[in-house]
């Protein structure tokens, strides 16, 4: 597991203090090559879901994945504590 994030911001704190890998530039993360499985891209930033194609594109990376950006944000609601889920407002039961 990495993170890409503001290194003094609490969420880059706490990965850090898990001992988690946190870099500063989302693109960074590129470099650990096929041990990243699955990249959850939560910026909205386009430049960045593009640069993090091209870079697994150009680095022959066939095996780490980007997730669509409705899975990532779904997921990254069970993680945090203060999002309630409302499974109506996603078209679910």
């Amino acid at each position: 597991m990495a993170v890409a994030h503001h290194l003094d911001s609490p969420v880059a704190l706490g990965f850090a203090q898990s001992h988690v890998p946190v870099y500063r530039d989302a693109l960074e993360v590129l470099s650990l090559g096929e041990k990243v499985d699955v990249i959850f891209d939560l910026t909205g930033n386009t430049d960045i879901r593009q640069g993090l194609r091209t870079g697994l594109q150009e680095s022959g990376n066939r095996h780490t994945v980007i997730a669509p950006a409705v899975i990532a944000n779904l997921l990254w609601m069970f993680f945090d504590d203060s999002t309630d889920v409302n499974l109506n407002e996603m078209g679910g039961y």
